[in-house]
């Protein structure tokens, strides 16, 4: 079994969605000091340059923030997968462990 089945199961087993859902960009935090989309009418007329640049940085801060929650994402579903890959070690090794102490035990 690969780790992507074993990945698969273990959300089966824990009742968790499958496959992962990802967060939405509407769903993302606020960043502290960021307007998500400042009005025309609330910032003072300036000259095409620095409005451009304005909308510039907004987007790049927009997209730093999608990125660092896909990498978020990223980061859970690689723990998640880890935990399951240790889980189902962990299962396999008592299973192992079991069976070796049975041996004598069934031969008494």
């Amino acid at each position: 079994m690969n780790a992507l089945s074993r990945q698969h199961q273990a959300a089966i087993d824990a009742a968790d969605p499958w496959p992962p859902q990802r967060a939405l960009d509407r769903d993302l935090p606020a960043v502290p000091g960021l307007d998500p989309e400042p009005s025309p009418a609330d910032e003072p007329a300036y000259d095409d340059t620095a409005t451009r640049l304005e909308d510039l940085l907004a987007q790049a801060a927009r997209a730093a923030q999608r990125v660092a929650m896909q990498e978020a994402e990223r980061q859970a579903s690689s723990d998640y997968a880890a935990r399951s890959e240790r889980d189902a070690q962990a299962g396999h090794e008592a299973v192992q462990h079991g069976e070796a102490r049975a041996g004598p035990e069934m031969e008494l």
